[in-house]
């Protein structure tokens, strides 16, 4: 939706440890909070006025709270609310994702512009996986830098299809998806043809 807002997607903040599988840690909640607080502060009025802040389901560690004390007039979506972001996607122009997690491969994959902002030191990848990750650092998809990130987002918001779509955007995106969420429309024939050249 190129007259849609930014939505900003944040991660789980559980309390308590569950399981390595759900969520990231307790002891990331504080680092998303302040990543989440200097981003805001670093976007224009007018992006701040036109930005959605996407909550995961709450778990009693009060993250909502902790935003609006800074930032009362913040607009806020959670999954209580509504349990799946797709409508909230389709009538974003950028999503902002501040996990490394399934919703910006989602993204990616119906080629929505996303930016990504973590904390580095956290989302560690392993060694295969790095040079991806790196490539979408250095066309500048990915974050690790509050400011550096807000100034992208400041930059684009007119048009984030522009920057989108260019070529270096656009073989960064393709070449991280080619490894971690390939599309396929013909994904049946082509398991076919794997599993009879092994069979």
């Amino acid at each position: 939706n190129k007259d849609g807002n930014v939505l900003l997607i944040q991660g789980t903040y559980r309390r308590f440890f569950l399981s390595m599988q759900v969520g990231q840690l307790p002891f990331y909640n504080n680092t998303q909070i302040k990543m989440t607080k200097k981003l805001i502060s670093n976007l224009s009025k007018s992006i701040f006025q036109n930005t959605i802040l996407r909550f995961h389901n709450q778990y009693g560690f009060g993250e909502i709270e902790k935003i609006k004390k800074d930032f009362k007039d913040i607009k806020i979506s959670t999954r209580e609310e509504e349990s799946h972001f797709y409508r909230l996607l389709f009538n974003s122009k950028l999503l902002v994702v501040f996990i490394d997690f399934t919703t910006f491969k989602q993204s990616f994959v119906i080629n929505h512009p996303t930016i990504l902002i973590w904390d580095k030191n956290y989302f560690t990848n392993r060694k295969s996986a790095k040079k991806y990750f790196d490539v979408l650092h250095e066309a500048g998809i990915l974050y690790y830098s509050e400011e550096e990130c807000a100034k992208k987002i400041n930059e684009i918001y007119k048009n984030p299809y522009e920057w989108w779509n260019s070529n270096k955007v656009q073989k960064a995106k393709n070449y991280f998806m080619n490894y971690f969420c390939n599309y396929n429309d013909n994904v049946v024939n082509d398991l076919s043809k794997l599993i009879k050249s092994i069979a």
